[in-house]
């Protein structure tokens, strides 16, 4: 009689050993479908940051881009002002030479005139 407590004792133990044993197995699984569902969020939003970095360096690469074209133009632009104010202050100059050197010449024949005229006078 002692004996077959025991057998129903030590099955009753079995039995609780091996309920634990599939809880444990149940409670494992579940934990690596979790990690396995963390994991792929995880690869899911670094593919993302991933990408997002992609496009923000492209749209860097663009935007210094544009910022190099627009200072080449702005630059363009700054050398056409300075090239035309430069051809309008040449010409202007070449007209204030040309009207010094008609002044000159009026005055020295003006003034070999008046010397001629003295001298003509004089003698």
């Amino acid at each position: 009689l002692q004996h077959k407590a025991e057998k129903e004792e030590m099955d009753v133990y079995t039995n609780a050993v091996q309920n634990q044993k599939y809880d444990f197995d149940q409670k494992l699984a579940e934990n690596a479908r979790e990690v396995d569902s963390y994991l792929k969020v995880l690869k899911d939003e670094i593919d993302g940051l991933r990408s997002q970095l992609h496009t923000t360096i492209a749209q860097k690469v663009e935007t210094r881009d544009f910022e190099r074209a627009l200072n080449d133009t702005a630059l363009k632009t700054e050398v056409e002002k300075v090239s035309t104010t430069v051809q309008r202050v040449k010409g202007e100059l070449s007209d204030l030479l040309f009207q010094a050197k008609n002044e000159l010449i009026t005055k020295t024949k003006t003034l070999e005139t008046t010397s001629q005229e003295r001298l003509s006078r004089i003698q």
